[in-house]
């Protein structure tokens, strides 16, 4: 097949749209990106940040770290993508490509490769890429466009939190990693206790800004690997890895702390204050699927709410 007229294929698109950073790599490196280099590394660039993100690596490790932190930088400020692709001679004698990617003159990837070639074999690779730079590109434009719109799908439009359709999902892939490693999971179900009175003394407007500060506050004290999610109204659910029922007890009773303790509304002067009622689930004693254990841990919240709210209860 000729290279200008190289076209994308079903099976590119498909593992563009099943989202595997691994297998779209590989695929590209086997059918798309030159052969006559065989070591390549893929960036895509953020948009929002203009930082570069790594979805391929070079084969050396120690390459990919040194090469993360000296060509970032330099290429997102132009400094390599004014010149469009070029060989760099490497201190270890091979000559390194660094070519970038443009979707409708917005910068969107760039490709390092990385071979000990001479120099007709060098411009070879350059002009199969100039024929097949616009494929490229576009892969790397939809892939950005789809992730964009999955955070959209799995993120609450008020606190900024997951969705309970992200939290259905990720807590079966959770509960997936636990049985095979055999380690314990647990689940906070959180229900701020008496919210309407919120609502009720303040309008909703300020009830909306006090859930998202509620959000926060459940964000601050939390570890980075838990999940959190908005599950509805004014309920809240965490997910703890690795955390067994007395594990997640400390998570529990820290956030029921930080919650009691916050006074929210600073920013419109209503110093309001909040309680949690906080359920406790643990995986596999009260459940072995998503549903189970956030059902479990929803029945736990309610014998707190039962016994005044401001505390944390387990499924018993």
């Amino acid at each position: 097949m000729a290279d200008d007229m190289f076209k994308p294929t079903e099976e590119l698109l498909g593992h563009i749209l099943s989202q595997n950073e691994a297998d779209l790599g590989r695929f590209l490196q086997r059918t798309v990106l030159p052969a006559q280099v065989g070591d390549w590394a893929v960036y895509v660039r953020d948009p929002g940040h203009g930082e570069l993100e790594l979805i391929h690596p070079l084969s050396d490790g120690d390459e990919r770290k040194r090469l993360q932190l000296e060509m970032t930088q330099p290429v997102v400020n132009n400094g390599v993508l004014a010149v469009g692709g070029r060989w760099l001679e490497s201190q270890d004698g091979r000559h390194q490509l660094v070519f970038p990617l443009f979707f409708k003159s917005k910068p969107v990837g760039i490709l390092v490769g990385r071979a000990r070639i001479d120099e007709p074999s060098r411009q070879k690779v350059v002009r199969i890429l100039e024929a097949r730079k616009q494929l490229l590109a576009r892969a790397l434009e939809m892939r950005r466009v789809l992730r964009e719109k999955e955070q959209l799908a799995f993120t609450d439009n008020l606190t900024g939190l997951y969705n309970s359709y992200f939290l259905s999902r990720a807590l079966e892939n959770e509960i997936r990693r636990s049985r095979r490693y055999g380690k314990p999971l647990s689940v906070l179900f959180i229900d701020v206790d008496l919210f309407k009175r919120v609502n009720d003394a303040h309008g909703h407007v300020v009830g909306s800004e006090t859930l998202r500060e509620v959000g926060h506050v459940l964000q601050s004290v939390i570890r980075e690997s838990d999940l959190i999610s908005r599950f509805g109204g004014d309920e809240f659910v965490i997910v703890t890895d690795k955390l067994d029922l007395e594990g997640a007890e400390v998570v529990a009773e820290r956030v029921r702390r930080a919650v009691h303790k916050h006074r929210f509304g600073k920013n419109s002067n209503k110093g309001i204050r909040l309680t949690v009622s906080v359920g406790l689930a643990t995986f596999p004693e009260n459940g072995t699927s998503a549903r189970q254990l956030i059902d479990a841990a929803d029945r736990a919240m309610y014998r707190a709410k039962q016994d005044r709210g401001n505390c944390v209860r387990s499924v018993g």
